[in-house]
């Protein structure tokens, strides 16, 4: 992907994709972090569990 961007666009189309992962993975850590914080708040065991282990 990176190389198809960067044989269209040289280092503008690199940086358009390293941009687009960093959003990708910026997106993956705040739908991770929340349902951390969902399960974290569940009153079932792994709740508990989460919120007990320190």
């Amino acid at each position: 992907m990176t190389k198809t961007s960067q044989d269209e666009f040289g280092l503008l189309g690199v940086m358009f994709t390293v941009i687009g992962w960093l959003f990708i993975f910026s997106a993956i850590v705040v739908v991770a972090s929340s349902i951390v914080g969902s399960v974290a708040k569940d009153s079932g065991p792994l709740g508990i569990w989460l919120r007990t282990s320190r």
